[in-house]
C-alpha cells in the first residue's frame, strides 16, 4: 500500500539523517546512492 511506502520512506530518511550527521565519506557516498534510488521512486 501507499502508507507503507511512505512510512518505509520516512524510516530511511531518517536513516539518511543520521547518517548525513556522522558525516564520514562513506556516509555521503550512501546517501547519495539513496537519494538517487528515492528520486526513481519519488512520491511526487
Amino acid at each position: 500500500s501507499l502508507e507503507a511506502k511512505v512510512g518505509k520512506w520516512y524510516q530511511l530518511k531518517g536513516m539518511l539523517e543520521a547518517i548525513a550527521k556522522s558525516g564520514t565519506t562513506q556516509s555521503t557516498e550512501i546517501v547519495v546512492f539513496f537519494k538517487r534510488k528515492i528520486e526513481q521512486v519519488s512520491f511526487n
